[in-house]
């Protein structure tokens, strides 16, 4: 029996959601071995942390609007693909500037994220569970902090600060792909 849409659509956006935050903890578990390695005082570590809330709130709302004007999987799919290429660019940078760049698109990327996967939930889960779909989904946020630093704290040990950006990167374009092959396009309208 074939999974419905409505549980794939879920499943994938909580692993997307899940990748996001583990992305952001990665970040701030990294930032003692780059301190040392890209060189960065610590205002400049304040600047690129809070940059990456700068372009991830800039984008909440072109976010939805894209999503209403091209369909809620495009929006997933470019925020996802976006933001798993920043992540691998996190792992490259060699300057502290490079790297507030990175973040800021980083952030930029993800931000379209959050609008367009509460819409692609609408498309598929009728009206009676459109309040419990996306509370559901919001849990993600906690357990992708909750489980980090088992995923992370192992990574940073073996291959240095660049290693998990790597991994989260290929973990963020799998589900990419993952949400191309099984998530419908345009499903329906998702006005009331």
């Amino acid at each position: 029996m074939p999974v419905q849409p409505k549980y794939a659509v879920f499943a994938l956006l909580y692993l997307g959601w899940c990748v996001s935050y583990l992305d952001r903890a990665a970040m701030t578990l990294s930032v003692p071995a780059m301190l040392h390695d890209i060189h960065m005082s610590p205002t400049r570590q304040g600047f690129v942390l809070g940059v990456f809330y700068l372009g991830y709130s800039c984008m909440q709302i072109p976010g939805g609007w894209l999503a209403d004007r091209f369909g809620s999987k495009p929006v997933v799919l470019v925020g996802l693909v976006l933001w798993s290429l920043f992540t691998l660019g996190t792992g490259l940078v060699a300057t502290a500037s490079a790297l507030l760049l990175v973040r800021l698109l980083f952030g930029m990327g993800e931000g379209i994220f959050p609008a367009a996967s509460i819409k692609a939930l609408y498309d598929v889960f009728p009206a009676a569970a459109r309040d419990k779909a996306p509370s559901a989904l919001m849990s993600s946020n906690y357990f992708g902090y909750l489980v980090a630093p088992a995923l992370l704290l192992p990574l940073l040990a073996w291959g240095g600060w660049r290693r998990p950006f790597l991994v989260m990167s290929i973990a963020g374009l799998a589900c990419a792909a993952a949400y191309l092959v099984l998530a419908p396009g345009r499903a329906r309208q998702s006005a009331p």
